[in-house]
């Protein structure tokens, strides 16, 4: 039974003694100055931007595929060559196709001939004409003897209805003559048409074994060698007008709404550029282009971007690292990122802080942007946090304020905001 007694005097006695040693730590905690590391909330400009990567690309570029099969003859050019329009790069061999102009060739001399003006079945019938026009002359004079005769009452004028009939006849015959000659004309003019039409075919079949460039540029790539034999279709060369490089970046669709082409109205979004063939320069740019259509698998649409000061050495192909300006604000309370969390940052003063809830703007990897909750000049920790408690003491150590530029020309928030 004392037993049972002295039970809850334990427990009652624990309970004191954890409440009792609660208190002596949070007064010791308070009483205990934590170092800590602050730096002033400062007013400057925030920027929110997308991030993106991409490669540089020619604005103008071409895939050259062979348009008829055979066998490669020829090669002119190799890669990094300068070509013009036109210029021939390479030839296929294929010779039916060339055997096939030849004779077209051949029937269209020779229907030209029959079509011509010394046609022969046309002078036959030429012929035919002018013998018909010789008995119709001569059958008009002998009506109109016939009809003088008949008025003497030499004749009879049966003789008269005789030889107008053979005038009538000799008409008849002249007219389906002249008919025969207009239909053979057109018959043969149609047929010489249609050989030339079929040269021009067969020519435009032999012109297809001769690989031309498309425009002005250089040869990217050639991907085929002598004597290769190669398929309708299949990719020979890629030209580019390498005179103008614009940066081509995949945007997630999640970000492609706040970027701008200048389409819309709106200004045209800019562009810090980190390409890692230049890694210690950072360029300006801005979006031109956005293509209306996304890619399915990456879920991203491409935008193109436009170097405003492009390094003569820039390449096509080299690959880069982006963050498209979305939005920027000016003269605005600016605290270090590593000194909020969950909406929220501990404020030191006089030797002690508080925990304070701040509202928070425009976000990027250093700096957010404080819309209320903090005023300019006071300090914010920055580390330490996780040893404070309210009204916690704390040994000072001030850091200055981050004084970096976000503008896209500045390489410090380049640097920064580029993951």
């Amino acid at each position: 039974m004392a037993a049972s007694r002295r039970r809850p005097i334990k427990r009652w006695v624990a309970l004191g003694v954890a409440v009792l040693f609660g208190a002596l730590l949070v007064a010791w905690t308070r009483l205990r100055a934590v170092p800590v590391v602050v730096t002033p909330v400062v007013r400057g400009q925030a920027v929110e931007a997308v991030y993106a990567t991409g490669s540089v690309e020619a604005a103008d570029r071409v895939v050259v595929k062979a348009k008829t099969s055979g066998s490669i003859a020829e090669v002119f050019v190799r890669e990094g060559s300068r070509v013009k329009k036109g210029e021939l790069l390479a030839r296929i061999d294929n010779p039916t196709a060339s055997f096939d102009l030849k004779r077209g060739q051949t029937d269209l001399n020779a229907a030209s001939a029959q079509a011509g003006k010394e046609a022969p079945q046309i002078a036959v019938l030429a012929a035919q004409a002018r013998a018909v026009a010789a008995d119709l002359k001569q059958a008009t004079l002998e009506l109109d003897r016939t009809r003088k005769l008949v008025e003497k009452g030499s004749a009879p004028a049966s003789e008269v209805d005789r030889a107008q009939a053979r005038v009538d006849q000799l008409q008849g015959s002249l007219e389906a003559n002249r008919a025969q000659q207009r239909a053979l004309r057109i018959d043969l003019s149609a047929n010489a048409q249609r050989q030339a039409t079929q040269v021009k075919s067969l020519a435009a079949r032999v012109a297809d074994t001769e690989v031309r460039a498309p425009l002005d540029g250089v040869v990217l790539a050639k991907n085929v060698e002598l004597g290769e034999v190669v398929a309708l279709n299949q990719p020979l060369f890629r030209v580019a007008d390498t005179r103008v490089l614009l940066l081509e970046v995949n945007v997630d669709e999640a970000d492609v709404a706040r970027v701008s082409d200048g389409l819309s109205g709106k200004p045209k979004s800019e562009a810090a550029i980190s390409l890692y063939a230049f890694a210690k320069t950072v360029f300006r740019g801005e979006v031109v282009e956005i293509l209306p259509d996304a890619d399915r698998q990456r879920r991203a649409f491409v935008a193109k971007i436009r170097f405003l000061s492009p390094p003569p050495e820039l390449r096509s192909g080299m690959t880069a690292e982006v963050n498209v300006v979305t939005a920027r604000h000016d003269a605005v309370l600016l605290a270090p990122s590593s000194a909020e969390a969950d909406g929220s940052v501990w404020v030191a003063a006089n030797g002690r802080v508080e925990r304070r809830p701040i509202k928070v703007g425009i976000r990027d990897l250093l700096r957010v942007e404080v819309v209320s909750g903090l005023a300019e000049g006071e300090s914010v920790v920055i580390e330490g946090r996780d040893q404070l408690a309210p009204a916690s003491r704390v040994r000072v150590t001030v850091r200055p304020a981050d004084k970096h530029d976000p503008l896209p020309d500045s390489a410090d928030i380049a640097q920064t905001t580029l993951r």
